[in-house]
């Protein structure tokens, strides 16, 4: 026989709570367990990401000192794996530096080309004194107009004009290639090699130059850059340089290439080391370091670098 409910009798209001106590509770339950799962359900897509993992002072050194004179030529990484343990460790900070924040890599495609300049790889230095890198944000801003170095033939052109003569010649051997910019008009034509000696010589004005018997020779910073690419093998990548500062003039301003950078296999990491001049004018100054896709000029990657006053 069924049972039927006295007319009139409800349930308890204290009831009713704790039903709905212990139904929200098993509903947070659940979504912190997917929470817990989402990474794993769901993993972020790490694919064509170029990432500038740290930028850091190795040593102050003079421009003839400066290792590398290879800068605007190609510098093929290695498998990650295989470099991981072996790359240098730039991690110490100098007081009063600032801690990083990567901005978001693109998202962009670009296509594949082949390499067009001979593969060369930069010296590190293994006693670095170093200093942390502060990122700026977005990574998407277009810049295709960066100039190429000039080639061998003009370079020497260049370092054998008269007005300089008083320079040491291993800082020759690097200086028409360090500011690519002052090679060219504003049309990207190369200037004579007269000119464009003239315009290193009023660059290097603004720089601290160190006298010695063979002449003079520019003072400055040598800084590693740590880069790492995730699948883009085969995609060419520029590493530029500029300086942000008090009264930099348009010279140092502009976005100087050091490497074109060309990973071989899906994941690639190394270290590229660029030079940075020491400016006589006393004030704040920041190195701009970015990782370009040189088909479509999209950044990949920015940080900045605040050198020692």
């Amino acid at each position: 026989m069924p049972q039927h409910r006295e007319p009139g009798r409800v349930t308890p209001w204290y009831r009713s709570g704790k039903a709905l106590v212990i139904t929200a509770g098993a509903l947070a339950a659940a979504l912190i367990s997917i929470f817990a799962l989402w990474d794993r359900l769901f993993p972020p897509n790490i694919e064509d990401v170029a990432n500038i993992e740290s930028v850091t002072i190795v040593k102050q050194t003079s421009l003839a000192a400066f290792a590398p004179a290879d800068l605007g030529k190609d510098l093929n990484l290695s498998p990650a794996a295989a470099v991981g343990l072996n790359l240098p460790d730039y991690s110490a900070n100098l007081a009063g530096s600032s801690g990083t924040t990567k901005p978001t890599p693109t998202t962009a495609h670009p296509t594949t080309s082949p390499p067009t300049t001979p593969t060369v790889t930069p010296t590190t230095s293994t006693t670095p004194a170093t200093t942390t890198a502060t990122s700026t944000g977005s990574a998407t801003v277009a810049n295709k107009d960066i100039p190429r170095p000039p080639s061998q033939a003009y370079r020497t052109a260049v370092k054998e004009q008269k007005v300089l003569e008083g320079y040491v010649p291993d800082a020759l051997i690097i200086l028409p290639a360090l500011l690519p910019p002052v090679t060219v008009n504003q049309n990207g034509e190369l200037l004579p090699a007269d000119q464009a000696a003239a315009e290193l010589v009023k660059a290097m004005e603004e720089v601290i130059i160190i006298d010695s018997t063979q002449g003079k020779d520019p003072r400055g910073w040598t800084i590693a850059v740590r880069v790492d690419l995730v699948g883009l093998a085969r995609v060419p990548m520029l590493l530029t340089w500029s300086l942000d500062g008090v009264d930099v003039s348009d010279s140092w301003k502009a976005d100087n290439l050091a490497y074109r950078i060309q990973a071989t296999t899906e994941h690639d990491a190394g270290v590229a080391e660029i030079w940075v001049p020491d400016l006589k004018k006393a004030g704040a100054y920041v190195v701009n370091v970015k990782l370009t896709f040189e088909s479509n000029g999209t950044i990949a990657d920015l940080e900045q670098l605040q050198l020692p006053s």
